[in-house]
């Protein structure tokens, strides 16, 4: 129902084309009854926009932070990703059943390393599914086209959930999922680095 009043944009504007059209054909047909209806629905759609640009639900919230981790990870902003990591964040391969890392200090460091060594150039979420809040967590499972100086520029698509907790200073990331849909071999090389991120010597980030 929150979403429904909150996040659909295009209830506010049926309500107001609604009100329009009858305050219209009341006016027209000079019917005291219809313009009234008319007013009624126009201020309605005009409450409910007000209302979907006003309040932010759960969410919109976990949908700008998922933006921000992307941002924050191109542009090498390692204060602002752990910000949004929960101390006992885990990462996982396919499945969710292998553990990589079960921390987020363990995750930062992998994560510089990473960067580092592949030059992370851009990245952009083409697609973003959110789940209903279910005991204050959201499930969130985003695409990305991302950009490596290694790879010449080439575009490499990658498949991620993240499961978003609310904590006493806003949601942060309670586990990460590698979700491939690429090609067999293209996933096995990422699960294989995935993989041997533990054996790396990372840079611990500033």
């Amino acid at each position: 129902m929150t979403a429904l009043l909150f996040e659909s944009y295009w209830l506010a504007m049926a309500g107001a084309i609604a009100g329009g059209a009858l305050l219209v054909a009341g006016n027209n047909r000079v019917n005291g009854r219809l313009k009234t209806f008319g007013l009624g629905a126009l201020a309605l759609g005009v409450v409910l926009a007000g209302m979907s640009y006003l309040v932010r639900t759960p969410r919109e919230r976990v949908a700008q932070r998922t933006r921000a981790l992307v941002a924050a990870m191109v542009a090498e902003d390692w204060k602002s990703v752990r910000a949004l990591l929960h101390p006992k964040c885990v990462l996982y391969l396919p499945g969710g059943s292998t553990e990589v890392m079960g921390s987020r200090e363990e995750i930062l460091e992998a994560a510089t390393s990473a960067v580092k060594a592949h030059g992370l150039s851009a990245a952009r979420i083409t697609s973003l599914t959110l789940a209903q809040e279910v005991e204050g967590s959201i499930d969130a499972v985003m695409s990305v086209s991302s950009e490596h100086s290694q790879t010449s520029g080439y575009a490499a698509p990658t498949t991620w959930s993240l499961d978003w907790t609310q904590t006493p200073d806003g949601w942060v990331v309670r586990s990460i999922t590698f979700q491939s849909s690429l090609p067999t071999d293209v996933t096995s090389r990422v699960e294989s680095f995935l993989a041997g991120l533990r054996r790396v010597s990372p840079v611990r980030p500033q």
